[in-house]
C-alpha cells in the first residue's frame, strides 16, 4: 500500500477505519435495543423457573423442555418510540417500584404428559403435547399458551375454591380423586351469586367468582392488577367442561390485552397477552411493500427484455452466470435448510412424510429461482458495465483469472473492510440523529432458530447484496453511464434507490426514517462508488451487513449470538490478513494479465472475419466487369447480388473481336468464401481459354477438366458459356447443367426456354461430360431479348416461405420487353425486392439481359 499511487489516501483510509470500528464497538450498544436487555437469569434457570410454574399450576411435565431468551417486537417498538409513555410503563402508587411491560423474555415449551382425564374427556384423541411458558427477564410469570387445551393433572385449585366455598372446603377434598369431577363444578357468568346449586353436590361459580378467580391466577404474574380493566368474560363448553375466558385490557388505548382461560375446578388452562400495534405504520408499510414490488416486477420484466437482447447480439458471458446462478442456487435454499435441520433435531414441531416431501419441494423451487435471478442479473450486469465502466470489474477480473493474492485484491479488501466500518458508523450518526427512529430484532436468536447460524449469516448477506449491488450498481449505474459520466447523477441515482427498497439488513421505523437513513447510506454508497469499484462496495456491504447483524452477539451479555460476533469478527481479521499479504507480498498491477470473456474475443473474431469477408467482397467484385460491352445494335445489362460477403454466383463478358463477345455466366455449389474462390478459379481459366478457336462444347468441356483436377470432390459448377455474333445476329452457346435460357421473340410476342443437354462442370470425366453436351444457336431480330439467370432468382422466397418462381419472372419480362436491357433488369430487380418482402436472400442472384435493337 506504500508504494501505491495512491498510498496517502489508503493510509487515511485505514486510520478512519480502524477509529470507526472502535467507536462502532464503544457506541451502538448504546442505540441497540438488546443492549437494554437482561438475559442474567440463564437458560437453565429459566427452564427450571418454568417447570416450577406448571407444578404449582397443576401439570405433570415430561424432562423435554426447550428455553430461549426472546423479543416482543410490539412492545419494544413501543418503547423506543415513546419511552416515558403509560401504556408501556406504569408507576404503581402503592409500590416502590414500576411495572414495564415485557419487550423481552423468556420463552419455555415444555412437554405435557396427557392424564387419563384428559384422554377420557378428548375421546382418547389427547396425546402427549406441548405447552409454552413465558417468563419475564427476572423470572416472573407473564403467559402460558396451551393450544391443546391439555388439562393439568390437578385440576382443582383448592385454597381459592375453599375460600369460595368455606363450608364445604371436606367436601371439595374429596373431588381431588374424582374422575367425574366435571359433573360438580360449572360456570354461571350471568349469576350474581354462588353455592350449592339446585340438585345436591353441585358447585356454581358465578360472574364474581369468576373476576376473583382470575385477579386469584393474575396476582402470581407480572401483570399488576389495578392497571388493567375487565373487558370481557364468557362461557364456553369445551368437551363437555365448562370453561370461563376473561379479557382484560390496559393502557391508554388498550394496547395490552390479557386473555385468560379458566376451568370450573379454579385450574388455569391458558393466559396469553397480546400488544397492539400502530395501524397506520402497519397501513403505509404494506403500501411501501406493495410499491417496491410493483418496481421490482417491472425491473425483472425490464433486465429479461435486456438479456434477451443482448443474448441476440451475443454480448453475454454465460461462464460466468452460470457459475453465479450454480452458486446461488445451492446457498439460497440451504439458509432455509439450516433452519428446518434445527427445527427437525432441536425442537417439538412434528413432521410427517408428507411435510417433508413438500417442504423438499419448496426447497428445490427456491433453488430454481435464485438460479435464474442470478444468471439474469449477473449475465446483464457483467455485459453492460463491461461496455459503459470497465474499471469497475478490474479486480473481479483478476479473482476470476485466479489471481487472489496481488496488490489489486489486497487492496481491495483493506479498503472494503474500512469501508464497512465507515459505512455503518455513518447508519449509526444518522440512525441517532433521527429522534423518532427505532430499532426491531428478530423475535428469537439466530441460534435458536438454525445450525451453523454464522455460516447463515455470511450467506445471506453474501446473496442478498450480490444481488442488490447487481441490480443497482452494474445494470442501472451502468445503463446510467452510457448517458451521463457525472457522478452526481449517479450518487442520486443509488441514494434514491436506497431510501425506496430499504437495502439495510436492520428493520428501521418507522417508515420515514428508514427511507431517510437508506437514502443517505445510498448516498454514501454511490459516492464510495465513483472512487472504488465494485468488489470493493460489494466486500463493504456485505461486511456492512454481518457486522450489523451480528451486533445481537455482543451488546447483550450473555447473548445466545455471542458465537456469531465472534465467528463474523474472526472472517474479518482473515480477510484483513489476506488482504495484507497480497498487498506486501503479491504482484503489482502492471504485472498482472487482463481478462478478456470469451464472447468478446468472439466478437473481434468474427468482426475480423468480417473486415476479411468485406475484403473478399471488394476483391471478388473487381473481377465481375465494370462496364458493359457496347457494339453495334446489341444493349447489354448485369446484376450479380451474392447472399453473403462472398458468393458463388458470377457473369462476365469476354471480348474475342470486334464483332464477338463471349458471354457466361454461373452458379458454384455451396456459397461464401469455398465458393468464391472456385467461382475466381473458373474465372481465370475460361479467360485463358477464350483466345483459342472451338466451339463452346470444346470450352466447357476443357474447363470441367482442370475443375476435376484442382476442385474438392462433391464441388461443382453449372454454366452457361457462348458467343454473341454482333454481325450475323447470333446467339451460340452450351448448357453445363444451368437454368435455361429465356429467348423472348419480339415479333411472335413469345418467350421461349431453351434447355439443350448438358451436365454440370465437375460432375462427370470428360468421355461422359461431352457425350451429354450440346452446342445450341440462337437467332436474334430487332427487339429479342436473351435473359440468363441462377437459380437465386426463381427459387428467391419471402416471408411466407413462398418461391418467386420462372412463371412470375416470365410475366415481368413480357410486360417491360418494349423497355431497354437496363430498364428490364431493374424491373426485374424490383418486382424481386417486392416479392421478398423485406426477408434476406437465402442464395446469390445473377441475371444478364441482352437486347438486340
Amino acid at each position: 500500500m506504500l508504494e501505491t499511487d495512491t498510498a496517502k489516501r489508503d493510509i487515511t483510509l485505514v486510520v478512519i477505519g480502524l477509529l470507526a470500528a472502535g467507536f462502532f464497538y464503544w457506541f451502538y450498544g448504546s442505540v441497540h435495543p438488546l443492549g437494554t436487555a437482561d438475559g442474567s437469569l440463564g437458560e437453565d434457570t429459566a427452564q427450571s423457573i418454568s417447570s416450577q410454574e406448571l407444578t404449582r399450576l397443576g401439570y405433570a411435565t415430561a424432562s423435554d423442555a426447550l428455553t430461549t431468551f426472546r423479543t416482543n417486537n410490539s412492545v419494544l417498538e413501543a418503547r423506543q418510540r415513546n419511552p416515558a409513555d403509560d401504556s408501556i410503563i406504569v408507576r404503581l402508587q402503592d409500590r416502590q417500584s414500576y411495572f414495564v411491560a415485557p419487550a423481552f423474555y423468556w420463552h419455555s415449551q415444555q412437554v405435557l404428559t396427557a392424564d387419563e382425564r384428559s384422554r377420557a374427556l378428548m375421546g382418547g384423541d389427547a396425546v402427549d403435547s406441548t405447552v409454552e411458558v413465558v417468563l419475564s427477564e427476572s423470572g416472573e410469570f407473564i403467559a402460558l399458551y396451551n393450544s391443546e387445551a391439555i388439562f393439568p393433572s390437578r385440576v382443582m385449585e383448592l385454597p381459592f375454591l375453599e375460600e369460595i366455598f368455606p363450608e364445604h372446603a371436606g367436601q371439595l377434598q374429596s373431588y381431588r380423586t374424582d374422575s367425574n369431577i366435571f359433573d360438580q363444578f360449572h360456570f354461571q357468568i350471568n349469576s350474581s351469586r354462588n353455592g350449592l346449586g339446585t340438585s345436591e353436590n353441585q358447585f356454581v361459580l358465578s360472574r364474581e367468582d369468576v373476576i376473583r378467580l382470575a385477579e386469584y391466577h393474575l396476582d402470581e404474574t407480572v401483570w399488576p392488577l389495578d392497571y388493567f380493566s375487565l373487558s370481557d368474560i364468557e362461557s364456553i363448553v369445551y368437551h363437555g367442561v365448562d370453561l370461563a375466558r376473561v379479557e382484560y385490557t390496559g393502557g391508554d388505548s388498550d394496547q395490552i390485552v390479557l386473555a385468560m382461560e379458566m376451568l370450573p375446578t379454579g385450574a388455569l388452562l391458558s393466559l396469553s397477552y397480546n400488544f397492539t400495534t400502530d395501524e397506520n405504520e402497519s397501513a403505509i408499510s404494506d403500501i411501501r411493500i406493495g410499491t417496491v414490488t410493483t418496481v421490482a416486477l417491472l425491473f425483472a420484466i425490464w433486465v429479461l427484455v435486456l438479456l434477451f437482447v443482448r443474448i441476440r447480439l451475443r454480448l453475454i458471458d454465460t461462464k460466468l452466470a452460470v457459475l453465479i446462478a450454480v452458486l446461488a442456487g445451492f446457498l439460497l435454499p440451504l439458509v432455509g435448510l439450516l433452519e428446518w435441520i434445527y427445527s427437525i433435531f432441536f425442537t417439538f414441531d412434528e413432521f410427517t412424510l408428507q411435510t417433508i416431501f413438500w417442504d423438499l419441494f419448496q426447497f428445490g423451487f427456491l433453488a430454481s429461482l435464485g438460479s435464474l435471478f442470478f444468471f439474469t442479473t449477473t449475465a446483464v450486469g457483467d455485459s453492460i458495465t463491461r461496455d459503459n465502466w470497465l474499471e469497475k470489474l478490474r479486480t473481479f477480473d483478476l479473482i476470476r483469472l485466479g489471481k487472489v493474492y496481488n496488490r489489486p485484491v489486497g487492496l481491495m479488501v483493506i479498503r472494503g473492510v474500512a469501508w464497512s466500518y465507515i459505512m455503518i458508523i455513518l447508519f449509526g450518526f444518522i440512525f441517532y440523529m433521527m429522534p423518532d427512529g427505532y430499532l426491531n430484532v428478530s423475535e428469537q436468536f439466530r441460534s435458536d432458530r438454525t445450525i451453523l447460524p454464522s455460516v447463515s449469516v455470511l450467506i445471506i448477506n453474501l446473496l442478498l447484496f450480490l444481488f442488490i449491488t447487481q441490480a443497482l450498481l452494474l445494470i442501472l449505474v451502468g445503463k446510467l453511464r452510457a448517458f451521463t459520466k457525472k457522478g452526481i447523477w449517479i450518487v442520486l441515482l443509488v441514494g434514491t434507490v436506497s431510501a425506496v427498497i430499504g437495502f439495510l439488513p436492520v428493520n428501521i421505523g418507522p417508515w420515514y426514517v428508514d427511507m431517510t437513513v437508506g437514502g443517505l447510506v445510498g448516498l454514501a454508497i454511490g459516492w464510495i462508488y465513483l472512487k472504488e469499484d465494485y468488489l470493493t462496495i460489494l466486500l463493504a456491504l456485505i461486511l456492512l451487513g454481518m457486522h450489523l447483524m451480528s451486533a445481537s452477539g455482543w451488546v447483550m451479555a450473555t447473548s445466545p449470538d455471542s458465537s456469531v460476533f465472534y465467528v463474523s469478527l474472526l472472517f474479518t481479521v482473515i480477510l484483513i490478513g489476506i488482504g495484507a499479504y497480497g498487498l506486501y507480498r503479491g504482484q503489482p498491477i502492471d504485472q498482472l494479465p487482463e481478462y478478456v470473456p470469451d464472447y468478446i474475443n468472439d466478437l473481434k473474431k468474427d468482426e475480423r472475419v468480417k473486415q476479411e469477408l468485406q475484403i473478399a467482397r471488394k476483391v471478388q467484385q473487381s473481377f465481375l466487369p465494370e462496364t458493359m460491352p457496347v457494339g453495334n445494335g446489341m444493349e447489354f445489362a448485369a446484376i450479380c447480388k451474392p447472399a453473403y460477403e462472398t458468393g458463388g454466383d458470377y457473369y462476365d463478358f469476354i471480348g474475342i473481336d470486334d464483332d464477338k463477345h463471349a458471354i457466361t455466366i454461373g452458379d458454384v455449389s455451396g456459397k461464401g468464401i469455398e465458393a468464391a474462390f472456385y467461382m475466381t478459379f473458373t474465372k481465370g481459366v475460361l479467360h485463358a481459354l477464350c483466345s483459342s478457336s472451338g466451339s463452346t462444347v470444346d470450352i466447357l468441356a476443357k474447363i470441367n477438366e482442370l475443375f476435376l483436377k484442382n476442385a474438392r470432390k462433391g464441388t461443382f459448377i453449372s454454366l452457361i458459356f457462348g458467343v454473341i455474333d454482333t454481325t450475323r445476329n447470333t446467339f451460340r452457346f452450351s448448357r453445363g447443367g444451368h437454368n435455361p435460357i429465356l429467348h423472348f421473340s419480339a415479333e411472335e410476342g413469345v418467350l421461349k426456354e431453351h434447355r439443350p443437354p448438358g451436365i454440370g462442370l465437375g460432375m462427370a470425366p470428360d468421355g461422359i461430360f461431352r457425350k451429354n453436351m450440346q452446342e445450341t444457336e440462337i437467332s436474334l431480330k430487332s427487339g429479342d431479348l436473351i435473359v440468363l439467370f441462377t437459380d437465386g432468382v426463381v427459387e428467391a422466397t419471402n416471408a411466407r416461405g413462398k418461391f418467386y418462381g420462372d412463371k412470375r419472372l416470365h410475366g415481368v419480362i413480357k410486360r417491360h420487353s418494349r423497355r431497354s436491357a437496363e430498364e428490364i433488369l431493374n424491373a426485374i430487380a424490383a418486382d424481386l425486392y417486392k416479392f421478398a418482402e423485406g426477408s434476406d436472400p437465402h442464395d446469390d442472384m445473377t441475371a444478364i439481359v441482352i437486347k438486340k435493337q
